[in-house]
């Protein structure tokens, strides 16, 4: 370690964004439409446990696991204060890297349709969308 303390769990993000937020940036800057559909939870928790039953069979990672419930179901608000003091930390503002991120996925489909390979099969938009959501806000530990 050059900084930051061993054991110790930092936050690298940037200022708290809502679920509904960041689908309206991802979804402006991807030109798609804002989609949101409201489902009561108890819906969502009964196809996301049958989805994490089925991934068992299939042996592939379920769309909606139900390990992440608490996250999907809640905005949690988190500081990057500690990484910025101890780690000397700079965020990227949440809108500027998902155009980054947009970009790097248009441009990844477009080798694609191309027929290049950049040996990482299937991505589309459904996940490339849940992949910049999923990764807003996450612990990170050091």
């Amino acid at each position: 370690l050059r900084h930051g303390r061993a054991g110790e769990i930092y936050n690298l993000c940037g200022p708290p964004i809502t679920h509904r937020a960041a689908n309206a940036i991802i979804s402006e800057l991807a030109d798609i439409p804002a989609f949101r559909l409201p489902v009561p939870t108890v819906a969502a928790l009964a196809l996301a446990h049958a989805l994490t039953a089925l991934a068992r069979l299939t042996r592939r990672e379920p769309f909606y696991p139900t390990s992440l419930a608490h996250y999907v179901f809640q905005d949690w608000p988190v500081s990057a204060a500690k990484a910025e003091t101890e780690l000397g930390f700079a965020p990227t503002p949440f809108r500027e890297g998902a155009r980054a991120t947009v970009a790097w996925y248009r441009d990844v489909l477009s080798r694609r349709a191309a027929g290049a390979q950049d040996g990482k099969p299937g991505t589309r938009w459904r996940g490339a969308v849940g992949g910049i959501v999923g990764g807003a806000g996450r612990r990170a530990r050091r």
